[in-house]
């Protein structure tokens, strides 16, 4: 999947993020992140099947990743970091 454009829509942004969750199950390790894994996919259930806005799924579930990172000490990788960040930086909208 390519680089996403900065003025993207939200069903641009929602199979990006799709993408990026499902590539992030793939290499996470399973004992560490247990608890990002289930935030990780309810909010992939929603972003499939829910007609809510995009960038409103995505603001909650930064605030969610953040909950879940500090409350649990999970500490990441540096790919896992990554793709967490391109993944959180999807909720980036700039107005002009």
């Amino acid at each position: 999947m390519g680089t996403l454009r900065w003025f993207a829509g939200g069903q641009e942004r929602r199979e990006r993020a799709i993408f990026l969750i499902n590539q992030m199950f793939s290499e996470f390790d399973s004992k560490n992140a247990n608890p990002l894994y289930q935030v990780l996919d309810s909010y992939r259930t929603e972003l499939k099947f829910d007609g809510t806005s995009t960038p409103y799924i995505l603001t909650r579930m930064n605030i969610d990743i953040s909950k879940v990172l500090l409350n649990n000490n999970i500490r990441l990788s540096s790919t896992e970091s990554s793709q967490l960040k391109e993944l959180r930086a999807l909720s980036h909208i700039r107005i002009i």
